[in-house]
């Protein structure tokens, strides 16, 4: 088992999930926590936009350091790849030494995310998740949520199951991005052993870049993969499953972590300021004693709602 220690979330320590009365409940009863497909993020345009800047970069690169142009070109053609929808990644088989890990490449992975957030309660967050309908805020201890992953990225490593330090980062918007990925894949030129380093990390930087327009939901993302086989196969629903939910008429496909720790994880569950009702409070409370969670804090949302 390859030691993991990069637990701390420094500046993102503490991180925020706003969800429906329905999407509570079903993380707690059930235990798990969902990630969306990356084909389904509400916004359908981002990661045309992520692609769309990644070529900008990868251009203003070309004039800025001609010296790394053999590297820049490997980019070109990686992003080409994944604009003809073959996205490649090392997929990881075996230990080699010094704690390293033989891999090989592979071109069929899914990719998933979570989307948290920095803001605690936010009237345009309450409306993006709930709407005018009541909903819930879960305050999450980000280390102790690294640490439930990372034990399930250990137990899966040697079989198609990628997440580390580089799949969790805030969401970059607007002109951050560009200095963004220009310090990225400087950084990974000068290392001087671009193959390790580039097989599908283009599309893991998109993954993570937004348009300026979304900058003020202060957006923290978990993003991991599996590859084909590994995706719904026996040997690993007992910590994950693929699941499908009819949103709209839609069936969309989420990867269902299960065994969450609830009560270790999550610090405090927020009411909406929609839910003015005082039996939404004693219910919650009622619901969470009965599922052994009675320790959590509850809190109502500070906003006011005309």
């Amino acid at each position: 088992m390859t030691e993991i220690k990069d637990y701390g979330m420094g500046d993102f320590a503490t991180l925020y999930h706003y969800t429906s009365a329905d999407g509570l409940k079903s993380i707690i009863e059930n235990k798990a926590i969902r990630f969306s497909d990356y084909r389904f993020l509400n916004d359908v345009d981002e990661i045309e936009y992520g692609k769309k800047v990644f070529k900008q970069v990868l251009e203003e690169l070309k004039k800025e350091t001609p010296q790394y142009s053999e590297y820049i070109s490997q980019w070109e053609e990686e992003l080409k790849s994944i604009e003809q929808g073959k996205i490649k990644y090392l997929k990881p088989v075996s230990p080699a030494e010094n704690s390293a890990i033989n891999c090989i490449e592979s071109e069929n992975f899914h990719y998933y995310l979570l989307s948290l957030t920095t803001l605690g309660d936010n009237k345009d967050m309450w409306n993006m998740y709930s709407g005018n309908n009541p909903g819930y805020r879960i305050k999450i201890n980000g280390n102790e949520l690294m640490k439930y992953f990372y034990t399930i990225r250990d137990s899966f490593l040697n079989k198609g199951f990628i997440f580390s330090s580089e799949h969790r980062m805030q969401v970059f918007y607007g002109e951050d991005i560009k200095q963004f990925l220009k310090q990225v894949l400087i950084f990974n030129f000068n290392e001087n052993n671009p193959d390790l380093l580039q097989s599908g990390s283009i599309f893991k930087y998109i993954a993570f870049i937004k348009d300026e327009a979304f900058r003020s939901e202060k957006e923290y993302r978990l993003g991991f993969c599996f590859v084909d086989e590994m995706d719904n196969s026996e040997i690993n629903k007992e910590n994950a499953k693929k699941v499908f939910m009819n949103k709209n008429g839609v069936l969309y496909p989420y990867m269902e972590f299960q065994n969450f720790s609830f009560d270790k994880i999550v610090e405090e569950i927020m009411i909406s300021p929609y839910n003015k009702s005082e039996l939404a409070e004693i219910g919650l409370k009622e619901f969470l004693h009965e599922n052994k969670l009675g320790h959590i804090k509850i809190e109502k949302s500070g906003i006011k709602i005309r």
